[in-house]
């Protein structure tokens, strides 16, 4: 669905209720620094939704109703073969959820997902050599 009343739509690692509150925590990297302080939203008179991670699941929160996750993101992890590892486990998570998503009577809240036990360790082990 079109929205024309939001300048712009930002993806969250931690989604605080609020879809207008500039202090949400943001997973949009290159922009963290110039949008988490809500000057430069002020200053250019932008309306800015924040994203829910009900819908736009994430490594740092999980999605609390399968049913609606459109998306996956592998934030909060530090290398690439971690976020590949603990991918490849919500893919068959989201193969295991297709009972819930499919059957109106199944009791989605009894839906678990895998932990993400790659990238909470990535941030644990040294940096890998970039060398």
């Amino acid at each position: 669905m079109f929205n024309e009343t939001d300048d712009m739509q930002i993806s969250t690692d931690w989604f605080n209720g609020r879809p207008r509150g500039t202090d949400n925590q943001i997973n949009t990297g290159f922009y963290h620094d110039l949008i988490t302080e809500g000057s430069i939203i002020k200053e250019l008179g932008l309306i800015v939704r924040f994203l829910d991670t009900i819908y736009f699941s994430g490594f740092c929160a999980n999605s609390k109703d399968i049913r609606k996750v459109a998306t996956v993101h592998a934030n909060c992890c530090r290398s690439i073969v971690a976020k590949v590892a603990d991918l490849t486990r919500v893919l068959r998570d989201w193969e295991a959820s297709k009972k819930f998503i499919r059957n109106p009577a199944a009791n989605y809240s009894e839906f678990k997902w895998s932990s993400h036990s790659d990238c909470k360790k990535s941030w644990k082990d040294p940096p890998p050599n970039l060398i």
